[in-house]
């Protein structure tokens, strides 16, 4: 792999880092004034097990 296709992969987790990281701060948004439903929280459960790779 050569420099500009290692930076497009890193560039590429970087986003959806920032957007899983997005998606919790929304998710525990909900949680903290009771808007979370169940489906929520399974979401919730699922994106933080991922965590940042």
């Amino acid at each position: 792999m050569d420099e500009i296709e290692m930076g497009e992969i890193i560039e590429f987790k970087t986003k959806e880092t920032e957007r899983r990281l997005e998606r919790i701060q929304e998710l525990m948004h909900k949680a903290l004034t009771d808007l979370l439903d169940d489906e929520d929280m399974q979401e919730l459960k699922k994106l933080t097990r991922q965590g940042c790779h």
